[in-house]
């Protein structure tokens, strides 16, 4: 039985929250209260009120899990997210103890400012993972699933 790098990484998720005196706390994806927080920063920084897509939470959050042990990476987005129709996407990622000053990261760099802003996505994902230490790893995914022309 072949394990690719990913399926590695998910086991290893697994076997060092199991293994821990205090579990990961995962959040509720979509529903968490964090996620709540910094959707409305999203909206009110930008103006959009983005559609909160389940299926990109899913995808979001596992990936804030993997970082929760690998660290930060943008590692295997397009195939993230391959299955999920879309023209374009974008992918934020980052560390922090509170909602608010991680948005303000993003705020402050140029990229992440760049996707929360644009008026092309209309569908978002986050994901969030708490470590013991109270560390919060994020995954915000942005897509334009408007069809048109190319």
């Amino acid at each position: 039985m072949a394990f690719n790098i990913r399926s590695l990484i998910l086991l290893l998720v697994v076997f060092i929250s199991g293994c821990s005196n205090e579990p990961m706390r995962y959040s509720a994806s979509c529903r968490d209260v964090d996620v709540k927080k910094m959707h409305v920063l999203h909206t009110e920084a930008s103006g959009i009120d983005r559609i909160i897509d389940e299926e990109l939470c899913e995808v979001a959050q596992q990936h804030s899990a993997e970082m929760s042990i690998i660290g930060l990476s943008h590692i295997w987005f397009k195939k993230r997210i391959a299955h999920v129709p879309h023209r374009s996407a974008s992918e934020n990622i980052a560390f922090g103890y509170k909602v608010e000053d991680t948005f303000a990261g993003f705020m402050n760099s140029r990229s992440h400012r760049e996707a929360i802003l644009s008026e092309k996505y209309d569908r978002v994902g986050y994901g969030t993972v708490r470590r013991q230490d109270g560390r919060r790893f994020w995954t915000i995914i942005f897509i334009e699933s408007k069809l048109g022309p190319d």
